[in-house]
Order: structure tokens, then C-alpha cells, then sequence
């Protein structure tokens, strides 16, 4: 991830309460991406993900990191 970008990340956190890491649900809901569809992108290592006991954890530059990975969308 650049460096302007997380320097942006790091700032926006900062102005509020900032979290740092997101459950597998607060990254369902803040990415609009399916249940199913992160834990798939674990498995095959897509999305890193961390573990607290047994809480899966996402961090925040994970999940920016992840977001910018993918495809994008081709317009004709």
C-alpha cells in the first residue's frame, strides 16, 4: 500500500474512534462482501487475516490492501 495512503488511513483513524481491526462481520458489512466470499479469500490467502484466540481478526491496512486488489471493473 503507498504511503500517502496510509498516511490518509492513519489520519482519518486518528480524528475519530478509530478500529483498528475488523471482525469477520464489520468486514462483511463495511465492504459489502459476502460472508463466504472473505473466508474464501482467507483460505487461498487473498485476505490476511489474524487470530485472537478465537476471534479472526482483519487489521485496517489489511483490509484497504485487500479491497485494492481487486479487479477493476471494465467499462464498455
Amino acid at each position: 500500500m503507498e504511503t500517502q495512503i496510509k498516511l490518509a488511513v492513519i489520519q482519518a483513524l486518528l480524528s475519530g474512534k478509530p478500529k483498528l481491526g475488523l471482525s469477520i462481520n464489520q468486514m462483511v458489512e463495511s465492504s459489502s462482501i459476502g460472508r463466504s466470499k472473505i473466508y474464501e479469500d482467507i483460505k487461498s490467502k487473498k485476505l490476511k487475516a489474524k487470530k485472537n484466540g478465537k476471534r479472526t481478526l482483519i487489521t485496517i491496512f489489511d483490509a484497504i490492501e485487500y479491497l485494492e486488489s481487486l479487479p477493476e471493473m471494465e467499462v464498455e
